[in-house]
């Protein structure tokens, strides 16, 4: 499997096992999921936050994981990222273009 793939399979399961949709990423809206990937590209028990953002058994269960699934996690949750800014954009796109009609 090429990294894409590992980390399309992982976004895939962020979705339909953990229930991260992209209503659930939009909360995240303070570079939480750029956070989190950060630190599983570190893979540190020790750095990861413990603010309560993240489910106890979603990162517990992380560490269990060979390394290449944790790489793909991290690539997962960028693309997430990148999918809630696109989101976020488009609505201050339409937002601008409401104003400039009214």
């Amino acid at each position: 499997m090429t990294g894409l793939e590992w980390i399309a399979l992982k976004r895939k399961e962020q979705i339909e096992k953990h229930n991260f949709t992209s209503e659930h990423d939009d909360k995240h809206n303070k570079g939480q999921l750029l956070m989190l990937a950060h630190y599983c590209i570190l893979s540190n028990n020790d750095n990861m936050p413990k603010d309560g953002t993240w489910r106890k058994d979603y990162l517990r269960s992380f560490f269990l994981l060979p390394r290449i699934e944790q790489l793909a996690i991290a690539g997962a949750l960028i693309a997430a990222e990148i999918d809630r800014k696109q989101r976020e954009n488009e609505r201050l796109i339409e937002k601008q273009r409401q104003q400039e009609n009214e």
